[in-house]
């Protein structure tokens, strides 16, 4: 139910049973209005009189009867003043013919059909339509006419009205029923005919059926006792007595008894049948009563066990009706707002207690859902009355009527000043556990900076005696071995906190299966052990994932059985098969000869910080973490990964992914020896670390580079504005000024300055802290302890990048190994001339340079792509290539350009500034 817009009458869904009647009693009393009519039309008695030798209907009666029916046949969708239009013309049939039975000769409404047919055929006086005809013609008129006002009020006054006309068309069948003339006539008048009574009833009972939810009527279509009981008995009250009585009569007549004794037998019937009914009556009422009873016990019990609900949950609800205003609460929000138990806050009053700017919210929630119906979520702060400030859910919803109407909104707030404050604590645990790797990885990886650099410089010294050189090979391996450890807590801690995304590029099997075999080859044959790898033939192509990831589990496997494995031989595995439509699942399987794993240490495999034994830590050494963090990174990628025992002794750990066959180029590093580039930079180190500033001196000036030196930021600031730096090492954490903040001065200077590449020289590899260098202005990172290598790439990577112009999100688009390979650039430079290779080049970049304005027509440009198809991929720049083939086939098609002019440019930019790098002219001079 819900309340019609401006009324105060009920709307209600389901009356499906009392529409029913409706139009079935509606239909009756017109087909009876109907047939009477065709009677007259065609001489027909029998269907004029319905009995033969009773009074017939008159035609005006009919035509009432019709009217009335249609109307109510339509009721539902009729105008409601056509409704009162038709129901005023009944009620003025009546009244006329009620003026004209008391003498005031008004107009013979009731001759305006057939009158010479109703001389004939009746043979009575004027008078044709009976007084009791006439006075229900005025009570049905204007109860129909009042049944679609839409006001309580007159929906009674109809009903009351059809109880007349029922009360007075029952009195007349039930004379027919009995004989008895003076129940049907009156006086000399025509009496009422009986297909008349029968049809005003049944209009009476049309009419009653329109508004089932007020008056009487509600009581008869209302679901509980008293509803049942009526519509049980309401038929029996009149039906029985008018049975007793015909009985008595006919008995009467008969001559089976007097008048006195066929009274006594009918009283006794009454009696009877009364003391019946009223005893089923009241036996169906008790067991409803029972049955309220128990539902009404189960609805406190429910409404308890949602209290102690609420309570416990610190849940508590209010409701605010839209059209009153009123509003109401549940105690347990009182409760939370610190309130007395006894009071009923109004919800200005709970408003009072939010922060302001939550109120206000607040306010704008309820308004928007007042209008648009839309609820909401949010959390808010109330300060209760003792000045503690609480945190709150706040979640609402509205109600609407059938009308799509807002009328009433109900809201749930949920005390969450627990849970919050435990996410803060974890949230505050989790930076400290942050800061604390931060701080161990820079403490660790300082000391380790020097302890492996000058351990690699003086290994490619070839002045060191070899007796030193197995020294200092363990030297190193003692300081690789410290590494491994600190970085499998680092790669643990992230994986941890969800930070370890992975990276799909495309690579071949057989290159990173070989390459990782042989990182430990070494190791393997210095204990004489032998390395088998067996690759399946099929499986020699490209797959695109992440080729980092599946190295450092496969590498962390081997590692393992070279540490653990002291005679004999390691085999590596690699089967695989179809897996879904995409993808192929593909088999890791290291083994070895090892001494196993024993049966009751099994379980402790893969569990962090745990080795199955644990005098295999003081023997071999290690964290206990490898294996937890290859189990868990083979669950991101979808796999699985396990142990089993070999049959022969030794052990097999296993894992299985899933992944993606694909035609796209692999990324490999460049294998080919890189030329040094005769031009010197100048490069400024930043470092406070004496140890550290020798070792960067002494792998940057090996290099061909001249090397400056800053202690701190605010020196490294002050060197940029006194003279030009080609390049910047940063440190970060130093005395005085740290690089973070150096950076920012530095990128914050007017002229060339600003511009300098920044390669952040540091131990903080935590994925939060590369993004603050980022944020910075650096523009890539190196990790400590350096290596030759990875300090050489990244100055390759970034100093064409700076020289471009391009910087931060421009070049994201470009991977840093995939949009230049050096290795197909110097193949190119081993297989040409000098002097060749200097006039492709000044044709390549000339070709860049037009590619950068992407000016001309249809025709030119894609021409331009076509050639620089070919061009830069000759030359090593992969990603521009694409990206050419891309703009020719949008040019062929007829597609616009606009979005990918961008990221071309940029390609086009980053190749030309790499070429300049690069040049063969220098070569030449």
């Amino acid at each position: 139910m819900s309340l019609a817009p401006g009324r105060g009458l009920p709307v209600f869904r389901e009356h499906a049973v009392e529409r029913l009647i409706s139009l079935c009693t509606a239909s009756f009393a017109a087909f009876i209005g109907a047939t009477v009519l065709f009677g007259w039309a065609y001489d027909l008695t029998s269907l004029t009189q319905i009995v033969p030798g009773a009074t017939a209907m008159n035609p005006v009666t009919a035509v009432v009867l019709i009217i009335a029916g249609a109307i109510l046949l339509v009721h539902a969708q009729a105008n409601k003043r056509v409704v009162s239009a038709l129901g005023s013309a009944i009620a003025l049939v009546g009244l006329i013919k009620l003026l004209q039975l008391f003498g005031f000769h008004a107009f013979a409404i009731d001759r305006l059909l057939f009158s010479a047919k109703l001389d004939h055929a009746l043979g009575v006086p004027v008078n044709r339509m009976a007084p009791n005809t006439a006075l229900t013609f005025v009570f049905t008129g204007i109860a129909l006419a009042t049944s679609k006002t839409g006001t309580r009020r007159a929906a009674i006054v109809s009903q009351s009205l059809c109880l007349l006309v029922i009360a007075l068309t029952l009195f007349a069948f039930i004379g027919y029923v009995l004989g008895l003339v003076e129940m049907y006539g009156f006086k000399a008048y025509n009496p009422m005919a009986l297909h008349t009574a029968v049809g005003l009833m049944m209009i009476a009972l049309a009419i009653l059926n329109t508004n089932p939810s007020i008056g009487l009527m509600q009581v008869f279509g209302d679901s509980g006792p008293a509803g049942q009981i009526s519509r049980r008995t309401f038929p029996l009250v009149i039906a029985v007595p008018v049975m007793l009585g015909f009985f008595r009569l006919e008995g009467q007549k008969l001559g089976y008894y007097d008048s006195g004794t066929g009274v006594a037998f009918q009283v006794f019937g009454n009696v009877v049948v009364t003391f019946a009914f009223l005893t089923v009556s009241n036996l169906y009422l008790y067991r409803s009563d029972l049955k309220r009873r128990d539902r009404e016990l189960a609805v406190q019990r429910s409404e308890n066990d949602y209290r102690l609900a609420e309570r416990l949950g610190r849940v508590g609800h209010w409701r605010l009706d839209v059209r009153s205003g009123d509003f109401n609460c549940s105690a347990e929000l009182v409760s939370i707002f610190g309130l007395p138990q006894d009071t009923c806050p109004s919800r200005e009053t709970l408003l009072s207690a939010f922060e302001p700017e939550d109120a206000a919210a607040q306010r704008i929630s309820t308004q928007r859902a007042m209008q648009d119906g839309i609820g909401w979520d949010a959390n808010c702060r109330i300060v209760r009355p003792d000045g503690e400030t609480r945190i709150i859910h706040s979640h609402g919803a509205t109600e609407k009527n059938e009308q799509g109407e807002v009328v009433s909104i109900f809201g749930v707030f949920v005390e969450i000043t627990h849970i919050e404050r435990a996410r803060q604590q974890a949230e505050a645990a989790t930076a400290a556990k942050a800061e604390f790797l931060a701080n161990m990885s820079h403490e660790i990886r300082t000391p380790l900076n020097a302890v492996i650099g000058f351990t690699d410089l003086m290994l490619e010294d070839v002045d060191v005696p070899s007796k030193h050189l197995r020294q200092l090979e363990l030297v190193r391996n003692s300081g690789e071995a410290l590494l491994t450890v600190v970085n499998d807590v680092l790669d643990f801690s992230k994986i941890e906190a969800g930070k370890v995304e992975l990276v799909n590029r495309p690579f071949e099997l057989s290159y990173l299966v070989h390459k990782t075999v042989s990182i430990v080859r070494q190791s393997a044959e210095a204990k004489g052990l032998e390395i088998f790898v067996n690759l399946e033939k099929s499986l020699n192509h490209s797959y695109l994932g992440d080729d980092t990831r599946i190295r450092q589990i496969i590498l962390n496997l081997l590692s393992n059985a070279v540490k653990f494995t002291d005679k004999g031989s390691i085999e590596l595995n690699i089967i695989g098969k179809s897996g879904s439509i995409s993808d192929d699942v593909l088999t890791f399987a290291v083994s070895d000869s090892g001494s196993g794993i024993p049966p009751d240490l099994e379980h402790r495999l893969f569990q962090e910080f745990s080795q199955a034994d644990a005098s295999v830590c003081r023997e071999h050494g290690g964290t206990g973490l490898g294996l937890a963090i290859c189990k868990k990174l083979v669950a991101l990628m979808g796999g699985e990964i396990g142990y089993r025992p070999n049959a022969i002794g030794g052990s097999e750990f296993w894992f299985q992914i899933a992944i993606e066959p694909t035609d796209e180029t692999s990324v490999r590093g460049s294998t080919l020896p890189q030329p040094t580039d005769p031009s010197q930079l100048h490069i400024l180190v930043v470092e406070d670390l004496a140890v550290n500033q020798e070792l960067a001196i002494a792998m940057l000036t090996r290099c061909g580079h001249q090397v400056d030196i800053a202690c701190n930021g605010r020196e490294a600031v002050a060197a940029v504005q006194r003279q030009d730096f080609d390049f910047i090492l940063m440190d970060i954490q130093m005395p005085v000024m740290d690089g973070v903040t150096a950076t920012k001065l530095i990128r914050m200077t007017a002229g060339p300055a600003r511009n300098v590449p920044i390669i952040a020289l540091t131990a903080n590899i935590l994925p939060e802290q590369i993004n603050a260098f980022k944020e910075a202005g650096m523009d890539d990172h190196v990790s400590k302890p350096i290596k030759v290598a990875e300090l050489t790439d990244a100055i390759a990577r970034t100093v064409p990048r700076r020289a471009s112009g391009l910087t931060g999100s421009e070049t994201d688009l470009l991977p840093k190994a995939a949009y230049f390979d050096r290795a197909v650039y110097y193949q190119l430079a081993t297989m040409l001339p000098p002097e060749r290779l200097a006039i492709h080049s000044e044709t390549f970049l000339a070709a860049l340079h037009e590619l950068q304005r992407l000016d001309g027509t249809v025709e030119v440009l894609r021409g331009l792509a076509h050639g620089l198809i070919t061009q830069a991929g000759m030359f090593g720049f992969t990603k521009l290539s694409e990206l050419c083939r891309d703009l020719e086939q949008d040019l062929v098609m007829g597609r616009q350009i606009e979005k990918a002019a961008p990221d071309l440019q940029a390609a086009a930019a980053l190749a030309e500034a790499t070429l300049e790098n690069f040049h063969p002219k220098r070569l030449v001079a």
